[in-house]
């Protein structure tokens, strides 16, 4: 590279402080870049008169701000940095451009709070890089970081947050390939009354990476799941959800401010025969395959498990099992066996029992929509079939 690159930077607020913030890298370049060109210096000095730069210190747990020493220090590859000015401009960079393995070897200190092993990157690569771990980005407003899924493209000189559960682990760099085949997941984004997303959480039903909650201000409204003790922007359930009855996950939601927010819901690469949210505050059942979006009223004083979702997945592999015993035309099911048969709705309770043989049938009118599973007991044999009305 032999003439400078620019980078004009948008004025857009991250934390509630005098000046405004954007996440951006500047480190596509190598370290001396700053440290050894002089005149690069002086121009950097004076942006830097009315403009400062952070990165996050593991050592203490705090951001450190590079303001202070001419801002003459050196950028690191592959690690990413946060750079703030009062209103908009160009900040210019010039040096060889990175030319590593893409390999990064993340920070990490057992004896840290909650900014333990969480690592602020960036695409080092004048191109879009994947990465093999799940991370976080700026939202659309910039005033918070929401999860994104690994196998999505970062942009060169992005700055995106991972987290690193023990010493001596890495991330690397590869170049993104499009198209991007979304995973299999059901991402829940939760939007202020104007209409702007402020955060996001993530069930997955394959087997990568889980991601814990991490927010750069904890007073911020957020959206989180709860599991083990521990709270998850993306939670993976795996594909043995794909055979259960029903799944319940708990969905906790904290407001910063008294106000309307609303929970939209969106599957990719996955289908549902049932999927309900319930507000355990009011009580509200909400049928997301008919209406996939849920506005509601929050204080901040709210207890922080609100919500519930109850879903059951779309099994192909059920639907074609040989074994099946039942099926469903036109208004009604039609059993074929003999033995007790007994009916379960979601939540595990008894709707139907009787003594059946031959072509039973079971009027649809007698139960409502949703997913149930049928358990058909002769002797020693006992078979069980999930079943979907309509």
């Amino acid at each position: 590279m032999t003439g400078p690159q620019q980078l004009i930077v948008a004025v857009i607020v991250v934390f509630v402080i005098a000046f405004a913030i954007t996440m951006i890298v500047l480190n596509r370049h190598a370290n001396s870049m700053i440290s050894t060109n002089k005149k690069l210096v002086e121009n950097q000095n004076a942006l830097l008169e009315q403009n400062t730069q952070h990165k996050i210190s593991l050592e203490d747990l705090e951001w450190v701000n590079f303001k202070g020493d001419n801002g003459n220090f050196n950028l690191e590859p592959g690690k990413g940095y946060l750079y703030a000015r009062k209103t908009s401009g160009e900040f210019t960079l010039t040096g060889t451009p990175y030319s590593g393995n893409g390999v990064i070897e993340l920070d990490y200190d057992s004896n840290a709070n909650e900014f333990a092993g969480w690592n602020l990157l960036g695409n080092p690569y004048d191109y879009n890089v994947s990465v093999d771990k799940a991370f976080y980005v700026m939202n659309e407003e910039g005033t918070e970081i929401t999860p994104a899924d690994e196998g999505m493209p970062i942009m060169p000189m992005q700055g995106f947050f991972v987290v690193a559960t023990e010493e001596g682990q890495t991330v690397t760099f590869s170049e993104w390939e499009a198209p991007f085949v979304p995973l299999d997941k059901l991402v829940m984004n939760l939007t202020n009354k104007r209409g702007a997303t402020i955060d996001r959480a993530i069930v997955r039903f394959d087997e990568g990476h889980q991601l814990p909650k991490f927010q750069l201000n904890k007073n911020h409204t957020k959206v989180f799941i709860p599991q083990e003790g521990k709270d998850y922007a993306i939670v993976n359930v795996g594909r043995d959800a794909m055979h259960c009855i029903s799944t319940e996950m708990p969905v906790s939601f904290k407001a910063e401010k008294n106000g309307s927010y609303t929970l939209s819901f969106a599957a990719q690469e996955v289908s549902f025969d049932y999927l309900h949210l319930i507000d355990n505050l009011t009580g509200n059942d909400v049928d997301l395959l008919a209406n996939p979006s849920y506005t509601f009223e929050a204080n901040t004083t709210d207890y922080a498990q609100r919500f519930k979702l109850v879903f059951a997945i779309n099994d192909e592999d059920n639907k074609n099992n040989k074994d099946n015993f039942a099926f469903i035309s036109n208004d009604e099911i039609i059993v074929n066996g003999e033995g007790m048969l007994q009916m379960f709705d979601v939540t595990g309770r008894t709707v139907y029992a009787a003594e059946v043989n031959s072509a039973f049938r079971i009027p649809n009118s007698a139960f409502t929509s949703g997913v149930y599973v049928l358990q058909l007991v002769n002797g020693d044999q006992v078979k069980t079939q999930k079943i979907v009305v309509k």
